[in-house]
């Protein structure tokens, strides 16, 4: 199980190049060989069979240093195929700050870059707090399949999504549009070397301006094809798990309970303290809320004494006069 990625990340590559090229392209049979239980040198994972041996994906190891052996030529780029990868790991350490080093020191010797990076570290006001970062990198695709495996080797691999999208017909049909833009604006310079009427100049100047916009437009986004197909997208997810001090594994039961115990009562402790600063913040308006309160049941009380007082003399003038009667 150990080799596990390995082989999906394998498969995966020449599965997607299997189907870019069709059933006449040169790997009509294709097999992984099987790793040598006793050797780490990457070179033997992934072998191409059927392919020169300048062209095998991983470039053999000449030095026993025990460093990342480097491929020299992917079959993709062999066979003249646009392929776009796109990676996503999750990952999981136990030393976070050396996980961290680590993984950027193999970005660093792979030939990549850091595009972005998100990091959590501990929170002061809890006891215990997991910390995890997001990185963005552009890795060379030509090593994509070496930095996996190197990432695999020193964190615990809880997850890899790896998506190819293959840009070849589109790039082509671009190539094509972009010869056809340049035969275009050539005839446009001759034409305006004659001795032209101003109306026609100007109508041929805008044309030419139009048809170069378009060629710089091509030029752009096939150079933008061309830079991710030669450096592949890869976004980590990199977590903290916290073990035991007495020993491997997860925290005992009895530890979890407590923490989960003091965890619950250090959160009410806070939610009171900030209900009672809340109360404190609000305090001047409750009590003008409150006098304002007691002055209307004053009046109130006051006006129904009044009705009642001058409801109990019209009765009482009335039953006198029931009485002269």
């Amino acid at each position: 199980m150990k080799r596990l990625f390995f082989i999906m990340v394998a498969i995966a590559i020449a599965v997607g190049s299997l189907a870019a090229c069709g059933s006449s392209a040169p790997f009509d049979s294709v097999s992984l060989s099987p790793p040598s239980s006793s050797s780490q040198n990457h070179s033997e994972y992934f072998v191409l069979e059927g392919m020169p041996s300048s062209n095998n994906y991983f470039a053999p190891n000449s030095q026993s240093d025990g460093a990342l052996p480097l491929p020299i030529l992917s079959p993709y780029e062999a066979e003249g195929r646009k392929l776009i990868y796109t990676v996503t790991l999750q990952l999981q350490t136990t030393e976070f700050r050396a996980g961290m080093r680590k993984l950027i020191d193999t970005v660093n010797y792979s030939g990549g870059f850091m595009t972005s990076a998100d990091v959590y570290g501990h929170d002061l006001r809890a006891e215990e707090t997991n910390r995890r970062a997001h990185y963005e990198f552009r890795i060379p695709s030509a090593r994509l399949v070496d930095f996996i495996m190197e990432a695999e080797d020193n964190f615990n691999m809880m997850r890899m999504i790896l998506t190819t999208e293959d840009t070849t017909i589109q790039y082509d049909s671009a190539d094509l549009r972009y010869d056809d833009l340049r035969e275009q604006e050539l005839r446009i310079l001759t034409y305006l070397l004659d001795d032209l009427e101003a109306s026609e100049r100007l109508d041929l100047e805008r044309r030419l301006h139009d048809i170069q916009t378009a060629i710089n437009n091509l030029h752009t986004l096939q150079k933008t094809v061309e830079d991710d197909v030669l450096l592949s997208t890869v976004s980590i997810h990199l977590y903290e798990v916290l073990f035991s001090e007495s020993g491997g594994g997860t925290q005992p039961y009895g530890e979890r309970l407590n923490s989960r115990i003091s965890r619950s009562v250090r959160a009410f402790v806070v939610f009171s303290q900030n209900l009672l600063l809340a109360l404190i913040a609000v305090a001047p308006g409750i009590v003008v809320l409150l006098v304002i309160a007691a002055i209307v049941i004053i009046i109130v009380k006051a006006s129904k004494k009044r009705r009642l007082k001058k409801k109990g003399e019209k009765e009482s003038k009335e039953a006198k006069n029931d009485a002269d009667k």
